[in-house]
């Protein structure tokens, strides 16, 4: 039995919708700085294999709110909070010979912080770090809760 030329337009157009549906809901779960900025986000366990053997070569910039920070955070953290402007104003003090690695309650505001990083790099306003990275998925992700401490 063959298909009738709108027939078949109707299966491909419907096939095309669906495929682009589907493609729409996958990426409706991330953000767009978390689609631009996938080569800076590292997952939990990068961070914990670091703590773990004791290694010295990044800094951790926690940029929750202080009251989020001193209720728990990861062992080693810097607080340097994001919405009272503190991040913006202390971000010179970061060593540029270390790995920097974000992280905020959901990884949202870690990824605006890791952009102003880079587009102060472009800017060449400051010298390069020597990698920044955001926690994917932050606070919310971490499952390693051993690894907190409370002020």
């Amino acid at each position: 039995m063959r298909m009738k030329p709108v027939a078949g337009a109707l299966v491909l157009l419907s096939l095309f919708l669906s495929l682009q549906l589907f493609t729409h809901s996958i990426h409706a779960q991330f953000s767009q700085d978390e689609i631009e900025l996938t080569a800076y986000i590292i997952m939990p366990e990068t961070l914990l294999y670091k703590i773990m053997r004791d290694e010295d070569d990044y800094v951790l910039v926690d940029v929750r709110p202080e009251e989020e920070f001193r209720a728990a955070h990861i062992t080693g953290a810097k607080s340097y909070p994001w919405d009272d402007g503190t991040f913006m104003e202390r971000r010179d003090e970061l060593p540029r010979n270390k790995t920097v690695i974000l992280i905020s309650m959901d990884g949202s505001k870690a990824l605006k912080a890791l952009r102003v990083l880079l587009q102060d790099e472009y800017e060449e306003q400051h010298k390069s770090f020597r990698e920044v990275f955001s926690i994917e998925g932050g606070m919310d992700n971490w499952p390693y809760r051993d690894f907190l401490v409370a002020d």
